[in-house]
């Protein structure tokens, strides 16, 4: 017994210490994806996902240190198809991962499995998770711990036309099944676990049949740690948008969004109301809560705002009674995804965060303190892909003590203008060390496009350009006319004037652009270009545009474009010069389209 007590309190106290925060991106643009992550005795992470680096996608496995850093990194594949890891547990001193493949296995594709591994990867078993043996069309929904080296495994079947279902296992640490305990609608539900390993599944129905004729309400069942349902009725007064938490009561919680407010509705194991709570925070949750290590659950607010080019995403942690401990908002530019998060054993958690520009994505791991703070000296960089002659300024979210770049530099913000990879060290004003990693930065280049203002005869016109590694954007006014590999563009129409304009872009996000004008003449008054160099001049200052035409000349009528061809500015002239405020106008290169004595003259300006 006191060998007991003592191998627990071991095993308690090495969790008990707080970790440090860390944030690190794993891998680099478009690879690996992660899909979860979990904390291990030890203060290990592991991560799986998949990489598509390969013809098939290979499922991907990684553990990492107290710190983030990568021990190892292993990838599983099968013939001839995609492979990926959804989610994983720890069961046991082993773990227990969730994978699919769209693999042929009785003429079906797209076949789930749990997978039992060693923690140094090693595969030892692996089972298929339908119960039924119909293997098409099937996905994973998750995995979530028992009691007593059990836990629970959720997938849905899909039969085209037939049925769609949620198969919910439970099964021990060998991976043999339990207990099969629901059949249910995949769509329209949700459900949650605690951490004895109840669960509550909430189905919303709230319609009518009109087979039956009669009126079927939103049906809420909870299970016991064994899989044996103790509790099955009806609501007919619950919001169509909601989420679920199964609480360490036994009961169950509802959290949905009223107006601009967060409303919490609370129920005893025997459906109950207990209670209910309003928090002013205008969010809509979606996930169900995931709960902490010590007490209470994180609940998760997607999306959050869009608000000076930043995603933000909120993260709640409340306690047993429903009662706000504290809010977080983490927030990146561009498009900012919380994936998942995980309690560890420091009363913190693991955040799994996408951001995504242009296409790329990019994956951070994110470890976060007891009130949820973040790594202090997370680096502000994105997006990750620049174009040559850019300056991209590295610098960390709070101030540090001291500064050591990989480039040898000390000072609090790098300067990049090539591409490659770069770190830091940064210590803190009370000594402490951090080491900062990044995602390699990558600058594009791309040849500049020129278009040169045409006059011709013919009845069409093909205007070329080159851009190597660029998709070509072809426009008319303001409208896409043409977008892919193709470096020309044919006019077959015959108006007097045709504004063409041309943008290369890199996958990168590099841009180039120009336009012209293309005349279409009659051939029996050809303006002389080289006069129309000494019929104008104009001058530009912050606020006012001047045109004013050589003497003996007279300006008719003036007009502004920008580069697209949009029309800013027009004004009729009574003499030969003509001021236009330009003050609501951006710095950057203009068309200025000109009538002198009925002839028309083009101009490109920098304003």
């Amino acid at each position: 017994m006191k060998l007991l007590l003592f191998l627990t309190f071991m095993f308690y106290s090495f969790f008990a210490n707080a970790q440090a925060a860390w944030e690190r991106p794993f891998g680099g643009l478009n690879n690996p994806f992660l899909n979860d992550v979990i904390q291990t005795p030890g203060n290990f992470y592991f991560v799986c996902g998949y990489d598509t680096s390969t013809a098939n996608k290979r499922a991907l496995l990684a553990k990492l240190d107290s710190a983030g850093n990568t021990l190892w990194e292993k990838y599983y594949s099968v013939q001839d198809s995609d492979y990926w890891f959804d989610k994983i547990l720890y069961v046991n001193n082993s773990l227990v991962v969730q994978s699919g493949s769209y693999a042929l296995v009785n003429g079906y594709y797209a076949v789930p499995k749990i997978l039992k591994l060693d923690t140094s990867g090693v595969m030892l078993d692996s089972v298929w998770t339908s119960i039924s043996g119909v293997y098409n069309g099937t996905g994973n929904l998750g995995l979530y711990s028992g009691s007593n080296q059990t836990f629970w495994a959720m997938t849905y079947i899909g039969t085209p036309g037939i049925s769609n279902e949620i198969h919910i296992t439970r099964r021990d640490d060998n991976l043999d099944s339990l207990r099969n305990i629901f059949h249910g609608a995949f769509y329209n539900s949700q459900y949650s676990f605690n951490k004895k390993g109840e669960m509550v599944y909430d189905q919303f129905i709230d319609e009518w049949d009109p087979i039956t004729g009669v009126y079927q309400p939103d049906h809420i069942s909870l299970f016991d740690s064994a899989g044996n349902n103790t509790f099955d009725t009806a609501y007919i007064d619950l919001p169509p948008s909601r989420t679920i938490l199964r609480t360490e009561d036994s009961g169950f919680s509802l959290f949905y969004k009223m107006s601009d407010s967060l409303m919490i509705r609370h129920f005893d194991a025997s459906g109950i109301e207990q209670y209910a709570k309003y928090y002013i925070m205008p969010i809509t949750p979606f996930y169900p809560p995931v709960p902490a290590s010590d007490s209470g659950y994180f609940l998760v607010a997607p999306g959050g705002n869009f608000q000076s080019n930043l995603f933000t995403q909120t993260v709640i942690k409340f306690n047993e009674s429903n009662d706000t401990l504290w809010t977080q908002t983490y927030s990146r530019p561009y498009v900012y995804v919380l994936e998942t998060i995980k309690a560890t054993s420091d009363r913190g958690a693991i955040a799994l965060f996408r951001t995504t520009l242009f296409g790329d994505s990019v994956n951070y791991l994110v470890k976060l303190g007891a009130n949820g703070e973040r790594f202090p000296f997370s680096l502000q960089i994105n997006p990750t892909a620049y174009c040559v002659g850019d300056t991209v300024k590295i610098s960390t979210l709070q101030p540090a003590a001291s500064y050591m770049w990989s480039t040898g530099d000390t000072s609090a913000t790098l300067n990049v203008t090539a591409s490659g990879s770069y770190s830091a060290t940064v210590t803190d004003n009370a000594g402490i060390v951090y080491s900062i990693h990044t995602v390699p930065i990558q600058f594009d280049s791309i040849q500049p496009v020129v278009l040169n203002d045409v006059h011709t005869c013919q009845s069409s016109i093909q205007l070329n350009q080159s851009a190597p590694g660029a998709t070509t954007y072809w426009g008319n006014e303001s409208t896409f006319i043409y977008t892919g590999p193709n470096r020309y563009f044919s006019a077959n129409v015959i108006p007097d004037t045709m504004l063409i304009w041309v943008m290369e872009l890199t996958p990168g996000g590099c841009r180039t652009i120009d336009s012209a004008f293309v005349f279409f003449d009659n051939c029996t008054s050809v303006p002389d270009l080289a006069k129309d160099a000494n019929v104008l001049i104009i001058r530009s200052s912050e606020n006012t545009l001047n045109i004013e035409a050589m003497l003996g000349k007279n300006l008719d009528q003036v007009e502004l474009f920008d580069l697209t061809g949009k029309l800013l500015k027009s004004q009729s002239c009574d003499n030969n010069s003509v001021e236009i405020n330009i003050s609501s106008l951006s710095h950057g290169l203009y068309l200025l389209k000109c009538s002198v004595d009925g002839e028309m003259v083009i101009r490109k300006i920098v304003l």
